[in-house]
């Protein structure tokens, strides 16, 4: 009887793994379902679908939403990357995996070959953005056009997928007051999808609940939609991330080259003693006594700084007067 019922049990996951249509239904819960109603309605119909209420695995899954999907995790920046995701990212990022057996010479050759291709491809795509114009299938028009002018490539291509995505919407007018519209946006072919968003006339505001925005730093298709249906040809500048655009960099430098001399002496004393407090406040964070300490010598040292800086202020100010 057990030697039936795991048979039929490896039958039916090696029958899923094998069935495309599952996989689709399955990674669409799991990457692309924006609000909450979406998802529990794509993942009851697809238990229902393929008979897997009940079954262990899916339900330990469900139970780590929270974790996993995308219409439960918008509340946090996260640069597009979903938490399923980090990992494997960090790992093709590195591009190399240290063990055990792995000596410290090898781990420093590793590393810096690693350290050189990251900044051969950054000085590549640097390239790329500064003298190339990045081609789309979509006329390059509005807010498409001033895209292709501020992001870097990467960045583009995932405006232009938002915006793609824009034109298959409906927008409908819920309520108006003063200067402020509510909107419900949604794909005609999936009204369970509908999104809440808010227009401000004056200041081009728009915001919705989906929370792309807030949780990858570029506008979703539902507020493309609205600064569309409002004629706004350029994206407004609070919804511009400095991080994605092609001159993130110009401020740094521009920072570096601003900054005072008798300051960038001090760096590596300030490198230094900001590691050096920093490890002292980990060792002291778990002892409510060590904390009192910390907070207190802390005071002192603020209080003994000002008054040698205030004595050193007036020595200087009375030896520039006797001159």
């Amino acid at each position: 009887m057990c030697m039936a019922f795991a048979s039929e049990c490896y039958y039916q996951t090696w029958a899923l793994k094998r069935d495309p249509t599952f996989k689709k239904t399955f990674n669409y819960c799991l990457y692309k379902c924006v609000t909450v109603v979406e998802f529990e309605t794509n993942w009851r119909s697809m238990l229902q679908q393929y008979e897997l209420i009940g079954e262990e695995w899916f339900t330990n899954v469900y139970d780590l939403r929270e974790k996993w999907c995308p219409a439960l995790s918008k509340d946090f920046f996260s640069a597009g990357i979903l938490s399923s995701q980090r990992s494997e990212s960090t790992n093709h990022a590195i591009g190399f995996r240290a063990n055990r057996t792995t000596s410290l010479t090898d781990f420093y050759r590793l590393f810096k070959g690693t350290i050189q291709r990251w900044r051969s491809t950054e000085k590549q795509a640097e390239f790329s953005c500064s003298k190339s114009v990045p081609s789309s299938a979509l006329p390059l028009s509005g807010l498409l056009k001033h895209a292709s002018e501020v992001y870097t490539l990467s960045v583009f291509r995932d405006f232009e997928e938002e915006f793609g995505y824009s034109i298959a919407t409906t927008a409908k007018l819920i309520w108006k007051q003063e200067n402020t519209e509510f909107y419900a946006v949604s794909i005609d072919e999936e009204p369970w999808s509908a999104q809440r968003v808010t227009y401000i006339h004056e200041s081009q505001t728009v915001s919705c609940t989906c929370k792309n925005f807030e949780a990858s730093g570029w506008l979703c298709y539902h507020c493309i939609r609205i600064l569309h249906l409002h004629s706004v040809n350029r994206i407004p500048e609070q919804y511009i991330k400095k991080r994605w655009t092609k001159s993130a960099k110009s401020s740094v430098w521009n920072k570096l080259e601003n900054e005072k001399p008798e300051e960038v002496q001090y760096t590596p004393w300030r490198q230094t003693m900001a590691r050096k407090y920093y490890n002292l406040i980990l060792k002291s964070q778990s002892n409510e006594e060590t904390r009192t300490l910390m907070e207190d010598g802390y005071a002192a040292s603020v209080s003994l700084v000002d008054e040698l800086l205030a004595s050193l202020n007036v020595s200087n100010t009375n030896d520039a007067s006797t001159t």
